[in-house]
């Protein structure tokens, strides 16, 4: 067999056994879409807000992380806004919408202001 034949029919095991993971990966991706539809805000997503010290962190150091973020990136201008999430086991730990979404208009930041993003690794981080 040459190279080239060889080749294809590489090509046509490998799709054969992609399309198996092809249809997981759909049937996972509407499943998280039916648990976290991702126009709503947290309250619609029936997170429960408590207190901090409650979901296990220190109300002061949430208050400094807010302020650092905004003394480092909104005042110098290197960002326009921020909204910030903190999440332990369902509960809503921390909520800051800073900023402006829209500089041309001075439009506040709100909780369900839309962002493009294009590398979720870096500024997403989930531990269980």
């Amino acid at each position: 067999m040459t190279l080239q034949k060889n080749w294809r029919a590489s090509i046509k095991d490998t799709s054969m056994s992609v399309a198996p993971l092809q249809s997981e990966l759909a049937s996972r991706q509407t499943h998280i879409g039916n648990i976290i539809p991702t126009h709503q805000t947290p309250r619609a997503l029936n997170l429960m807000e408590v207190d901090p010290t409650a979901a296990g962190f220190c109300p002061a150091k949430l208050s400094k992380l807010d302020h650092h973020l905004i003394s480092h990136y909104i005042e110098p201008k290197k960002i326009s806004g921020f909204n910030l999430r903190i999440v332990r086991r369902g509960h809503l730990a921390h909520n800051a919408s800073v900023g402006v979404m829209d500089i041309e208009r001075d439009k506040a930041m709100r909780d369900d202001t839309i962002f493009r993003i294009y590398s979720m690794s870096k500024p997403v981080t989930s531990m269980r």
